[in-house]
Parts: C-alpha cells; sequence; structure tokens
C-alpha cells in the first residue's frame, strides 16, 4: 500500500468552502478510482491560514497512475 499527501492553504474565512469543495470533488475521485483504499482530509489552523492535507491510500503505484497521469508528483 502506497500513501499520497497532497498539502495546501487557504484563508481562514475559506476554510469551510475549502474542505466541502475537496470533499465533494477530490476525495470523492479518490474513492471512485480503482486501486484506492481510503482517502481523509485534515486539516489545521495555522497562522493567518489554514492548512489542509489530503491523504490517499493506494493498492500500487499504477493505481496512482491511473488517478493522477504518469506525474503523480503533480496536483491533479
Amino acid at each position: 500500500m502506497i500513501a499520497r499527501i497532497w498539502r495546501g492553504w487557504t484563508r481562514p474565512e475559506d476554510t469551510e468552502a475549502y474542505a466541502d469543495y475537496i470533499v465533494g470533488t477530490g476525495i470523492a475521485a479518490y474513492k471512485a478510482t480503482p486501486g484506492n483504499q481510503g482517502a481523509y482530509l485534515i486539516s489545521r489552523p495555522d497562522g493567518d491560514r489554514t492548512e489542509f492535507l489530503t491523504v490517499s491510500f493506494w493498492d500500487d503505484h499504477d493505481s496512482i497512475v491511473s488517478f493522477a497521469g504518469d506525474d503523480i508528483e503533480q496536483r491533479e
């Protein structure tokens, strides 16, 4: 199993809207992709911004490629 982690930040006033967006698009897409074993969105206040982590779990490298394309370091 491989864990894939993505990190991003928003302004505090955008926290709820951004979380809703990521859950409705990114997390939903992860979970719908064959080879995905789950995904989570984690957030925390970080001074004048909110930090977000998405953590997704995959069977193998090929499963990630089927979601993200050949450059799996690129955000999808």
